[in-house]
This record gives C-alpha cells, structure tokens and sequence, in this order.
C-alpha cells in the first residue's frame, strides 16, 4: 500500500505546518482507510475541526465508513461508500480507491481465514451482489460446492497466489465491464427497440 504511504505523509506535513481544507481532511480519512489504519483514522476525527465534524455530510459518511470497519460489518461499509454525496467529483475517484483497497484486503482475509462460506455472506462482505460475489470468488480460487449456495475453497496447490497487483488488476476490469455493461447496450437491448 505504498502508494497512499507518500500523499498521507505530504498532508500529516501540511497540517502541521498550515493545517488542512475541509477537503483536505476528508482525503486524509479516506487515505487512513485505504491503508487500514484505523488508529490514525482515529485520531484525525479527534482532532479535525467540530465544524467539519458536526456538518460536512461526506466527512461524516468518510468516519460513518470508519465506524463500520471497526465492527466489522463490511455490509455497511459498502453502503455508507455508497451515499450520493460521496459519488461526485472530486471525492468520488478517492472513494473508488477506498472500495478497491478494502476489498483487497477483505480477498487476503477471505484466503486466509475461510476454507467454506455461504455465497450470500460473500456477497455482503463485498458490497456486491451475488452473481458478481460468485464470478470474482471463482477468480480468486473458490468455486461452488454440492450445495449451490456455498462456495468452497480450491486446494492451495491449485491455484498460484497473486499479488496485490494482480488483484488490483482483477478488479479493475471486473468495475470497467460492469460500468460498460451499464453504459452501452447489448445487441438483445438493440433488437428490441
């Protein structure tokens, strides 16, 4: 996560040397996040303005993300990233950043910890619905079981172990095709019209 350890650094310095844009502050939360560091997450909503706090709506839907991640309820971690106020520009780009980084790391905890699991609480824990949870389980080596709403995971010999950038690659293309799917219409949109 090297790439969010340099603009984290760049603004910790701007806000000890001249202090920070309410803009500012928000990417700095979001930048916190995005690395998995909730202790600094933390302290930054101690210290941000109570202004800020009180009522720039994305700043409290950023922190709202924040509290979700510590209960480990990744459900609503994807919803509070899902607010319209936090799906424009300029902070839009951040929070996609944010998305991506946290489902990395849900991926590696998944690896890790599970070896079964109910494709609904797959789903959930990604923020994505239940056809796109089994595609992007079956790129990260899970695949169905007998019962078809569990997925198991492959035998670690079968698959090779990918690192981040791969997955970064993987999701990637997997919101490009969705976002293009959304955009243009298929051939069966065309033939009906």
């Amino acid at each position: 996560m090297g790439k969010f350890e340099s603009r984290i650094q760049q603004l910790e310095s701007e806000e000890t040397e001249c202090g920070l844009s309410s803009f500012q502050y928000k990417l700095l939360l979001i930048l916190y996040l995005a690395k998995g560091d909730i202790t600094s997450a933390r302290l930054l909503w101690k210290r941000s303005p109570k202004e800020l706090k009180e009522t720039d709506v994305q700043f409290i839907s950023i922190w709202n993300v924040c509290r979700s991640a510590v209960r480990e309820d990744f459900e609503a971690v994807f919803n509070s990233l899902s607010v319209d106020h936090l799906c424009v520009p300029p902070i839009k780009e951040y929070i996609e950043e944010l998305r991506e980084a946290i489902q990395l790391r849900q991926q590696e905890a998944f690896r890790t910890l599970f070896t079964k699991i109910s494709i609904q609480y797959y789903a959930k824990s990604f923020g994505i619905d239940e056809q796109r949870a089994i595609q992007l389980a079956e790129c990260n080596g899970w695949k169905r079981s007998e019962d078809p709403n569990v997925l198991v995971r492959c035998k670690f010999g079968s698959l090779p172990k990918r690192d981040l950038f791969q997955e970064s690659i993987i999701w990637t293309l997997m919101n490009h095709l969705e976002a293009k799917s959304k955009t243009y219409p298929t051939i069966s949109d065309e033939n009906k019209e």
